[in-house]
Formats: structure tokens, sequence, C-alpha cells
């Protein structure tokens, strides 16, 4: 589920088929203080979107790869960020 259509953002940029998608939500249920918390990401339509979900969470994130020695997602995110085009020729530090 996602949501589409015009976004303005409050500097004045307008995307005509914006993509918007929830990545996250969290309850909290405390007294005199409930809130929902919800984490999203907005993409300038659903090209862009389709090229960020291009398959590779299995190969990164899956529970099989998380579950090796010294795979955590954090360092899994850095390997994966490392096989983009702009971000290759970087080093670990």
């Amino acid at each position: 589920m996602a949501l589409q259509g015009q976004i303005t953002f409050d500097n004045g940029i307008v995307l005509s088929s914006g993509y918007l998608i929830v990545t996250q939500v969290c309850l909290r249920y405390i007294t005199n203080d409930n809130r929902a918390d919800i984490e999203i990401l907005i993409f300038k339509d659903l090209a862009s979107y389709n090229v960020v979900d291009d398959g590779s969470f299995a190969t990164y994130f899956a529970e099989s790869i998380l579950d090796d020695p010294g795979n955590t997602c954090l360092t899994q995110a850095y390997v994966y960020l490392k096989t983009l085009p702009q971000y290759s020729s970087l080093t670990d530090v």
C-alpha cells in the first residue's frame, strides 16, 4: 500500500506524481502521552521507488544473511551502499 499524487513540501518544491510509503509505525501507550510516530519515505514518482526497491533486500537483509556471524543490519547497510555506483569507490574506515 502507498499514497500517490501531488505532494508539496514546505519549501515550495512540488512533486506532481509523488509516491509516499510508510516504513515504520511506533505506537506509544503511556498515561496522558499516547501517540503514534509514523516514519515515511517520499519518492518523486513510482519509477523512482521501483529503482530503490531492486530486490536487494533478500541479498543483504534476509534473516539467513543476518544470521551469519558478524552480519548486522548496520554492517549489511554499508555492504549494500558500496554496491551502488555513487558509493562504490568509498572505503571502510
